[in-house]
């Protein structure tokens, strides 16, 4: 794992930003590595603070280029007592890494058609996610100068999980593939985990589709955005935004149930649904039905029985301009 660091002359925040999570997602890496260039040309200067970038921090699914290898770095995502090789290890030198960090960036791409946006935590404290940064972290994000806005993944995710061990109690052993499922804090990730550790907050940003050349000069943009608001760089010119045009609140993470379960139609990412309106069919013909205004984040047809199918949220307000 290449881990590269660059200080200021004068006190400021430590910035951590990463690249390839899930090691088919480029953009990160390829961004990363030309903002190492600028910096090592000095056309772009660190005046105050630190800022650590990894630009590849799964390199065993980035050698295969494929999503996960053993399984996805980004699910359960935390320190592990007893290490295995691989992943297991690459995900402790992480957890050592961001103990010294003060605000991550968490570059992403995704596999649907759509425009960027960026995953935000809760709105205030919860049992579930005890998060006291949310003013901070928000004014971060609005900073990034990504248009569209989502959160409450943690509580969407925790809800899935319990749907999901119901029905794998109910099927029979074998209908469902051997994925990595029902287990608790599935879905912590990379800036569940960090917003966890205390007084830091953290932003997984979804820069575009895997195969589309402009996912890489929005995590370009987006990481010289982040540089700027923390005060690391001098850089005056930088267009940052003061609020989202858009934002969601996920609400609902649908489990496949059977394989015969079927899209209502074909949807791109964050296509708008009314309430009520049927977004899938059951195999037995229930309709699967929005449960208020909102979008459809992502959808899978050949997602396997027992994982993640439908991901829904509603309309929000906030952090609109």
């Amino acid at each position: 794992m290449e881990i590269c660091r660059f200080s200021g002359s004068k006190p400021g925040p430590h910035l951590l930003v990463l690249g390839a999570v899930h090691g088919n997602e480029t953009c990160g890496p390829i961004a990363i590595r030309q903002i190492l260039d600028a910096l090592s040309r000095e056309e772009i200067r660190i005046s105050s603070g630190r800022v650590t970038f990894i630009p590849v921090a799964n390199p065993e699914a980035f050698a295969l280029r494929q999503r996960a290898a053993d399984r996805d770095m980004n699910r359960n995502f935390g320190p592990i007592a007893q290490p295995g090789p691989g992943t297991d290890f690459f995900v402790n030198t992480l957890c050592e890494t961001m103990r010294d960090c003060d605000v991550l960036l968490d570059i992403h791409s995704f596999k649907a058609q759509g425009a960027p946006f960026l995953f935000v935590g809760p709105e205030k404290p919860t049992t579930l996610e005890p998060f006291n940064l949310s003013t901070e972290e928000l004014n971060f994000a609005k900073a990034l100068g990504v248009q569209r806005m989502v959160y409450g993944w943690l509580a969407a995710y925790d809800r899935f999980v319990t749907e999901q061990e119901v029905l794998i109690q109910q099927l029979s052993p074998g209908k469902v593939q051997p994925v990595d499922v029902a287990r608790h804090n599935y879905g912590i990730g990379t800036t569940e985990y960090f917003r966890s550790l205390g007084w830091r907050y953290g932003v997984t940003a979804e820069c575009g589709n895997h195969l589309d050349e402009t996912a890489t000069a929005t995590a370009r943009e987006t990481i010289l955005s982040a540089m700027a608001f923390l005060g690391l760089t001098k850089n005056t010119e930088q267009n940052v935004s003061c609020g989202f045009a858009e934002s969601y609140r996920f609400e609902r993470i649908f489990v496949r149930e059977d394989m015969e379960d079927r899209l209502a139609r074909p949807f791109s990412s964050f296509d708008p649904v009314s309430a009520g309106e049927t977004i899938g069919l059951r195999k037995n013909g229930t309709p699967v039905v929005a449960p208020s205004d909102g979008a459809v984040i992502f959808s899978y047809d050949d997602t396997p029985v027992g994982t993640e199918w439908i991901y829904f949220a509603s309309q929000s307000q906030r952090g609109c301009k």
